[in-house]
């Protein structure tokens, strides 16, 4: 929406009902937004008969519209109006909490989101009702509970605190920070899927990296994110010059400058990747796995005397099984939480790519194994390279993987994603018509086609055929051998 599209939506909804409109009020989320002139992404109406003046709603409107009932907030049952023929276009009514607005607005979470205007026929508002100063916290950049209890009622409010604070650019006053230390604890009694939601939210947010902290210091985060405490003081090899928490913390920073300007480390690449950043839930979902990336390198940790130093191996497995933990505990889709495993999983996977000794081949079945999704960990591991600044690496070998991330990334959309996306020259029922019988060796021809196809060595299908004639025909091409 615009920035009077609070005026033009009620206007919309509410022009069709009679003179004899009910008392009812634009509350919450939209109030605030409306007056800092951001785009809405709701408008709750708050009255005294939510199901009945969202059916009056329905009835008066020139368009079909559905009713929808469902439970946003488990105190404060909902029906969301929308218009079947354009369905971004709805209002969420809920029943005034209390007796009064005044009443309704203090069992509210926070003093910016405390305020209301009371709709006049026509979809006319009237004056804010502010009796909590929400307005002079948005002047001042402030979030602030509504009362002592805000936070007790509903410990969610802790993370969404930070939420808020993250999306706004705002700061958390002092009493609710305090509260939020105290509150944190109940964290325990809410619903996987709040949690989530307002953990992926404040991800979303430009900078999160502060307010993850904020979680940190009031121990929300060890309630939400209990497989990020062995981090703190786990300490690392010559590569790092921080413990296991602090470089997670640095990951996740370098990870949100790629985010906000992809260019920094890809430079003609970075189209791509600002695309990739778009879809679904990736953002969040990339910032998540910055946290959790080394969070099973305190499970795997061991000296090597040979080396000299701690070893971690197998922390990247490790950690994507634990990263599939914390999916499953916040109820994430299977979509997001097979990613947020491969973020994890593969997270080193570009450093040992890189090496001088890597055939291109390697690198080839890579990509073609993991897709697009290969843009996302090039930027998770950039960002892991960028975190680290040990005395054993070398701004020489940092700038090499660097400058080798950025060319993989345009040699994959520029020539091998294309060639991925062409059919194979030859199939399975070709080698059979050369004489070859079903089994492991075919399979294996086959791969090793496609590999020179994807490699640019195989240029047609005559080509392919007498290759894999003579292939068929070479002992090197036993799978037993």
């Amino acid at each position: 929406m615009t920035t009077d599209g609070l005026n033009a939506l009620l206007k919309r909804w509410l022009a069709p009902v009679s003179d004899d409109l009910p008392e009812v009020y634009a509350v919450g989320g939209a109030v605030r937004d409306h007056l800092m002139g951001r785009p809405m992404s709701d408008v709750d109406l708050a009255c005294r008969d939510a199901a009945g003046f969202a059916r009056l709603l329905a009835d008066c409107q020139d368009t079909p519209v559905t009713v929808v009932p469902f439970t946003r907030d488990p105190q404060a049952p909902c029906f969301r109006v929308v218009n079947s023929r354009r369905p971004g276009n709805y209002v969420d009514v809920v029943n005034l909490r209390g007796p009064s607005i005044e009443a309704d607005l203090t069992l509210r979470d926070f003093t910016v989101n405390a305020m209301a205007f009371r709709i006049a026929p026509g979809g006319r508002t009237g004056e804010l009702i502010d009796f909590l100063n929400g307005r002079r916290d948005i002047s001042h950049g402030i979030i602030r509970m509504c009362t002592a209890e805000s936070l007790s009622d509903d410990p969610l409010r802790v993370l969404r605190a930070a939420r808020l604070a993250a999306g706004l650019d705002f700061t958390i006053a002092p009493e609710t920070l305090t509260a939020m230390k105290r509150n944190a604890a109940g964290l325990t009694r809410i619903a996987p899927e709040r949690i989530a939601a307002e953990l992926l939210k404040l991800l979303e947010a430009p900078r999160a990296l502060p307010h993850i902290r904020t979680l940190d210091e009031t121990g929300a985060l060890a309630v939400i994110l209990p497989e990020l405490t062995a981090a703190k003081g786990c300490e690392q090899n010559g590569y790092h010059h921080l413990d296991v928490w602090g470089h997670s913390l640095e990951t996740l920073a370098a990870c949100e400058e790629i985010i906000r300007d992809p260019d920094c480390a890809f430079g003609p690449a970075s189209g791509a990747v600002r695309d990739m950043l778009k879809q679904d839930a990736h953002t969040p979902l990339l910032k998540l796995s910055a946290l959790l990336h080394d969070a099973a390198k305190p499970l795997v940790k061991k000296p090597d005397p040979d080396k000299g130093r701690m070893i971690f191996h197998g922390h990247a497995r490790l950690g994507a099984d634990m990263a599939t933990g914390v999916a499953d505990r916040l109820r994430l889709s299977s979509a997001q939480s097979s990613l947020l495993y491969a973020l994890v999983r593969q997270h080193m996977r570009p450093v040992i790519l890189s090496q001088p000794d890597v055939k291109k081949s390697t690198v080839i079945k890579w990509f073609r194994e993991m897709k697009d999704t290969a843009l996302l960990v090039m930027v998770l591991s950039v960002a892991d390279v960028t975190a680290k600044s040990g005395e054993k690496l070398t701004k020489e070998a940092k700038d090499r993987f660097f400058s080798w991330a950025r060319q993989s990334v345009i040699n994959y959309m520029e020539s091998l994603k294309p060639a991925f996306a062409r059919q194979n020259l030859i199939t399975g029922t070709d080698l059979i018509s050369l004489g070859m019988k079903p089994g492991p060796k075919l399979g294996k021809i086959l791969n090793d086609l496609r590999e020179k196809q994807d490699l640019g060595e195989l240029s047609d299908r005559e080509e392919a055929l007498a290759l894999a004639q003579a292939m068929i025909t070479s002992p090197s091409t036993d799978p037993s051998a």
